[in-house]
């Protein structure tokens, strides 16, 4: 699995659910809304780039993976602020907005090699020999914050199943009027 304690650890890291920080979050979460704009035109102007190159072709990767993730964010931003508030439609509305959104993310980066890291795995292991943990070093080096986020297979096989039981369990939870049962979540793994 992970390093992490528990398989939440991460995400509940990120997305608490806690009244406590609905001003923190509303004020993130306006930040976001107030780039949008911005976001799409370059999204937009990325299209109509030539892609002739590898260096470009990663270049517009590289950009389009990092808007995509915040919007992600934004998305379960959004959730949470819609949780808190009792907002229940808003809630789902902006849950499926970042499940849909991660699959994409993840359907990104299953388009490029660089971000593939049984396509790492393999391009090293053909061109030198490796020591029989190499691969297990390199799964390891996968669970650091930064690299976690953007590798294809930790996002379609992880985090996709992952942040649709969490965010699930926290849409059960506002449905109840309970707490997010983490311990149902675990068992749904």
């Amino acid at each position: 699995w992970t390093s992490l304690d528990s398989p939440y650890e991460y995400i509940e890291g990120c997305a608490t659910f806690d009244p406590k920080n609905l001003a923190e979050n509303e004020e993130k979460f306006e930040q976001f809304m107030k780039a949008k704009d911005c976001a799409t035109k370059v999204l937009a102007m990325i299209q109509s780039v030539p892609l002739d190159d590898a260096l470009t072709r990663r270049d517009a990767y590289d950009i389009t993976r990092t808007v995509v993730g915040r919007y992600i964010n934004a998305a379960i931003l959004k959730a949470e602020i819609c949780f808190v508030k009792g907002d229940i439609k808003g809630q789902e509305k902006a849950s499926q907005i970042a499940i849909d959104l991660l699959y994409e993310l993840a359907m990104l980066l299953g388009g490029h090699e660089d971000y593939s890291l049984l396509c790492s795995l393999e391009k090293i292991k053909s061109v030198t020999d490796t020591s029989p943990t190499f691969e297990q070093t390199l799964k390891n080096n996968a669970e650091c914050e930064y690299n976690r986020s953007y590798i294809y297979e930790n996002v379609f096989y992880l985090y996709l199943p992952e942040v649709k039981i969490w965010l699930s369990a926290a849409l059960e939870a506002a449905e109840s009027k309970k707490p997010i049962d983490k311990k149902l979540a675990l068992i749904e793994i």
